[in-house]
């Protein structure tokens, strides 16, 4: 409760010298509010402590009132997350809960987080984060950077999209000392610990585990009443309750069928029957009655036999079994009374009475196991389900104490019931046994005491059912009741005239109708006129017993708009087989449908680009080029008007100034050569508006792109035959020349030195050549790529398989040209560069490489290092990029079902350190390693495993340039052993000469 302003001020009149007095005053009442708090927060120090603990004292209160108040799940553990945030003076935190399994922890709830970051933290591994520390060392966990902290390596894109360094974790740890989960605050910036923060989150996660536990308890409070109403609800004998004055509150259909008529509740008293009678025929005083003397006297009044008589004259014999009812504190708040039907009993006695045999021939027909044991708990009778269940024949049983049959574990269950039937009581219950043949079985027993003629109990008679399968029947019911009423199609069931019976919620959301003004209602309601004759003719399908799946239809909203719709319908049968109703499903496709044009059009403009592009990459006359573009314009964009213009003047502005200005739809995008140079322009029109959308736009620039590239192609190549037709007219005017090759020596080997260094000019410009080719055919690949996933990201669930498989090879292929164009751009480098040698630190080297890739880490591979590794003298970069090759093949090339297994070591060898990686991969046989390390060599099938073929090149042009050399050994099936030899790095004067590039030496 809130504190008053008396509360405030009267504490320092008491003692205005003791501000800690002032501070256990505060504590003390607000000790009634958190019971915990005294304990969690220690006395102050001084006046500005306590004015810090008043303020987080408030701060707990106002979250236990918002708590309180919380009426369900999500909004209390919101407030919690959201009070500790405040405590802590942060706006990012969560609250994770540990999954049933216990493998990991899933986040409750999350504030100042978005749905990306949530998504890509996912379920988090026990001792894996903060929260994952935290719920396995049960105990708080503090990490200053989570960027550097070891608990978050492979969390990092969660961090990254989390946008925080620190977090402050604490265990939620259940009464019992259970781990529920972890409460954690985030920092936006590097944080230590704090120690009043610390008993703050103590205290919020105490709140946290209380709340989940009352929520729980409270939950299965609920559900137990619930399943006692259903229970007494369902119980064949007569059940009902009364208040202390006896009015009647609660009754039951077995007691209405015993009384012949529903009582009003709250208004009759103790009985509803016509009349009372005793088992001889007399008429009983209302005093008499059982259940007027067990509320008066505070003791059940059972046994006496009583006759009820209903209106109409019949009579139902009755045994009552009042209990009485009372509250935590003893007090009686009413009576309980269980009326027992024995009127089939008692013919039943007579029936048994008359004719043993037939009472014998009747029991071995029930399926329900039926059996009779005396006071000694021995058996004299059973029927034959009960025998066939238990595997034994009749004289087998009889004699025998139920003890030995049932087993030792089973008695021990039972044994509380059989003691009670011993004492006159009528026993139900259920319990899952154990049957030999059978397995574990779900029971229903009903246990009924047999009474001498003294009415002593001699024994009783025991029925056993097997409701195993009545159970799973009724799971299974709950689940698909549960399945409709979430399902986001729409589920209708109808009767045979076609009208509503059945109507769930994603019917609703996609018709507008609630079920209570479409319920009872013709479904012809949604028909539009036009299909009016199709709705009939279903109807007709349906009524002789056919199934419609996958029918494209229109149907009416509420607010008169169509929708298009997949119907599949079946009929309902009853449980003789006979049609009763129809259950229909619809599915809203009037987007896929939208998608399924949009990605046709869009397959089509990809499927023309990837043509054109190889058309274009082998053309290098320039007017067939521009043929070429222009006809994969037109058919991409549907333009009337496609034009391919020579730019006029720098700027291209006579370009833009032949746009017909009759077009309603015009789209002019220049042609741009690598250097710069503005070659021309595409100019596409129409008379028709609105034909350029942007992806149409996109596409179109993609064209002027490799329009662009292709005539620079065709321009680099006339220059070649241009050089190369030079260099045959300097050959033959030197073998003409060659009569005066003496006389003219001086001068001749003058020319020669100028045709040979053009020509060594001319082969760097094809080098280079090559490389800006290689280099600049990564964007149309990339745009193409990221085309291809924008379509699997945005039409992915629409798509159809033909659709999807075209994209997938799109994509496929568009990322094998830019590996291979990324490899041979890596090995041009490492061919045409200079390397520096220096020492290197091969562990910090290789703990560097294996950081950087996650497919080298558990669980996708069990590599180790082994410890003191030798240091050599290379490239550092170089070095890298040849180890990561190597642990990419040892992970990639393994057998089916394998789990990549690599081994690190080295060996030093006089100056020389050879390095191992030893994988247990598929092997390489000993023919084919000679050629394993030349560019393009592949030994496998790509639709195996993928590679382009340079991997291992790059390897060994960059051990050679660093003066090394590799190998490998393998037998062909057990692994591979891949080795790299490299000088030892030594001291710097004995290491100066090694120093130097292998050319120098």
């Amino acid at each position: 409760m809130p504190v008053s302003e008396a509360d405030r001020t009267s504490a320092p009149e008491r003692d205005e010298t003791a501000p800690h007095t002032a501070a256990v005053g505060w504590r003390a009442r607000l000790a009634r509010w958190l019971p915990w708090s005294q304990r969690a927060l220690p006395p102050p120090n001084d006046a500005e402590d306590l004015v810090t603990q008043v303020r987080d004292l408030e701060l707990l209160h106002q979250a236990t009132l918002r708590i309180a108040r919380a009426r369900d799940w999500q909004t209390g553990l919101r407030e919690i997350v959201r009070a500790a945030l405040v405590a802590v003076g942060t706006e990012k935190g969560l609250l994770s809960f540990v999954t049933e399994d216990g493998a990991g922890l899933r986040v409750g709830t999350a504030e100042g987080f978005g749905d990306e970051f949530v998504r890509a933290l996912g379920l988090t591994p026990r001792g894996a984060g903060a929260c994952g520390a935290a719920c396995q060392r049960r105990a708080r966990v503090l990490v200053r950077d989570a960027d550097t902290d070891v608990l978050f390596i492979g969390l990092h894109d969660a961090v990254r999209l989390g946008r925080f360094k620190a977090v402050h974790s604490v265990p939620l740890l259940s009464r019992s000392g259970a781990v529920l989960g972890a409460l954690s605050v985030h920092f936006t910036r590097r944080r230590d610990s704090d120690a009043r923060e610390m008993r703050l989150l103590d205290l919020y996660a105490q709140m946290a585990v209380d709340f989940i536990e009352r929520f729980r308890a409270e939950a299965a409070l609920r559900a137990s009443e619930r399943q006692r109403q259903q229970v007494l609800a369902a119980l064949p004998a007569g059940v009902y309750t009364c208040d202390a004055e006896g009015r009647i509150l609660f009754f039951n259909e077995a007691a209405e069928e015993l009384w012949g008529r529903a009582p009003v509740l709250g208004r009759e008293l103790w009985c509803c029957s016509h009349r009372v009678l005793a088992s001889d025929g007399r008429e009983l005083p209302r005093d008499s009655w059982p259940i007027v003397e067990t509320l008066r006297t505070g003791r059940s009044v059972r046994g006496p036999e009583l006759i009820f008589e209903r209106a109409d004259g019949t009579r139902r014999h009755v045994l009552p079994y009042p209990e009485v009812l009372r509250d935590a504190s003893g007090r009686i708040t009413g009576v309980l009374n269980v009326l027992v039907d024995i009127t089939a009993r008692k013919e039943a006695e007579n029936a048994l009475r008359a004719s043993e045999e037939r009472l014998r021939a009747v029991t071995e027909v029930v399926p329900v196991m039926l059996m009779r044991c005396d006071a000694e708990e021995r058996f004299e009778f059973a029927n034959r389900a009960y025998l066939e269940r238990r595997g034994l024949a009749l004289e087998q049983l009889l004699g025998r104490p139920i003890r030995g049959i049932v087993g030792e574990a089973a008695y021990a269950r039972i044994k509380p019931y059989i003691e009670r039937v011993l004492r006159g009581e009528e026993v139900r219950y259920e319990i899952s046994l154990d049957y030999e043949g059978f397995g574990e079985r779900q029971v229903s027993v009903a246990y009924v005491p047999e009474r001498d003629a003294r009415g002593t109990v001699r024994g009783w008679v025991g029925a056993v059912t097997d409701i195993t399968e009545h159970r799973r029947a009724d799971a299974i019911n709950r689940e698909l009741a549960a399945i409709v009423a979430s399902s986001n199609d729409a589920i209708v069931g109808t009767d045979l005239r076609g009208f509503v019976t059945s109507w769930n919620r994603g019917a609703q959301r996609l018709f507008g109708y609630d079920a209570g003004e479409i319920v009872g209602q013709p479904l012809a309601r949604l028909t539009p006129d036009d299909r009016a004759r199709e709705s009939q003719a279903i109807l007709r399908r349906v009524q002789a017993g056919e199934r419609i799946e996958h029918f494209l239809t229109r149907r009416l909203r509420r607010d008169g708009s169509e929708a298009q719709v997949s119907l599949t319908i079946s009929p309902i049968l009853d449980e003789h087989g006979a049609i009763v109703g129809a259950s229909a499903i619809a599915r809203d496709v009037s987007e896929l449908q939208a998608a399924q044009r949009a990605l046709q059009e869009r397959t089509r403009m990809l499927q023309a680009v990837n043509q054109v592009s190889g058309t274009l990459v082998a053309e290098l006359d320039r007017e067939r080029i521009a043929q070429n573009v222009l006809q994969a314009g037109g058919e991409i964009s549907g333009a009337a008007l496609a034009a391919f213009f020579v730019a006029e003047s720098a700027d291209g502005a006579a370009l833009l100034d032949r746009v017909d200005a009759r077009l309603l739809s015009e789209f002019a995008v220049p042609v741009v050569s690598r250097s710069g140079e503005l070659v021309g322009g595409l100019l596409f029109g129409d008379a028709r508006a609105n034909v350029f959308t942007p992806a149409v736009a996109d596409i179109l620039h993609g064209i002027a792109a490799l329009a662009a590239l292709a005539i620079d192609n065709a321009d680099l190549y006339r220059a070649l035959e241009r050089e190369l037709g030079e260099r045959r007219r300097a050959e033959a005017d030197l073998r003409a020349a060659q009569a005066q090759l003496q006389a003219h020596a001086a001068l001749l080997e003058e020319k020669v030195q100028e045709r040979t260094h053009s020509l060594r000019d001319a082969i760097a410009q094809m080098e280079e050549f090559s490389y800006t080719v290689s280099h600049d055919l990564r964007a149309p690949l990339r745009a193409m790529n990221t085309y291809a996933q924008a379509l699997v990201e945005d039409f992915g669930p629409q798509l159809d398989p033909a659709a999807r498989h075209y994209l997938e090879r799109i994509q496929r292929s568009s990322q094998r040209m830019e590996k291979l164009t990324h490899d041979v751009l890596t090995y041009s480098r490492i061919a045409r560069s200079e390397v520096k040698l220096a020492p290197i630190d091969l562990e910090a080297l290789l703990r560097d490489t294996i950081y950087q890739y996650a497919e080298f880490q558990p669980p996708h591979a069990d590599l180790k290092v082994s410890r003191s590794l030798h240091d050599v003298l290379g490239h550092e970069l170089s070095l890298g990029q040849c180890i990561a090759n190597l642990l990419t093949n040892a992970v990639k090339f393994v057998a089916p079902g394998v789990h990549p297994r690599i081994r690190i070591h080295t060996e030093l060898s006089g100056d020389i350190v050879r390095l191992w990686i030893v994988d247990n991969g598929i092997g390489i046989e000993p023919q084919y390693q000679a050629r394993l390390f030349q560019v393009f060599e592949r030994l496998h099938d790509r639709q195996r495993y993928e590679g382009t073929g340079i991997g291992l090149a790059i390897v060994r042009k960059a051990i050679d340039k660093m003066g090394g050399r590799c190998g490998v050994e393998s037998d062909g099936s057990n692994g591979s052993r891949f080795w790299i030899e490299l000088p030892h790095a030594c001291d710097a004067q004995s290491s100066h000469e090694l120093l130097r590039p292998a050319a120098a030496r």
